[in-house]
């Protein structure tokens, strides 16, 4: 299983280690983990709840919407 990283209190909708913004469409919530196209990382609110909770990521959002998936795909970001 994967390392979750607590998000940042102050910015939980922004990635931890990289600081991409992930999952804008809706609210962020502690009911969800998170998982960041740009760089992979997993993180959430209650790191060791996040094996029972729904992970939101950008692939969720519709099609060209996210700018980090697209590098992601052309191979121009990890």
């Amino acid at each position: 299983m994967a390392r979750v990283r607590r998000w940042n209190s102050d910015k939980p909708h922004r990635c931890p280690e990289c600081h991409a913004i992930v999952d804008s469409d809706k609210p962020p919530t502690w009911r969800a983990a998170y998982e960041c196209c740009a760089c992979g990382v997993r993180f959430a609110r209650w790191p060791r709840l996040a094996a029972l909770l729904p992970v939101r990521t950008c692939k969720d959002l519709a099609p060209g919407t996210c700018p980090y998936l697209a590098l992601t795909r052309d191979g121009g970001a990890s």
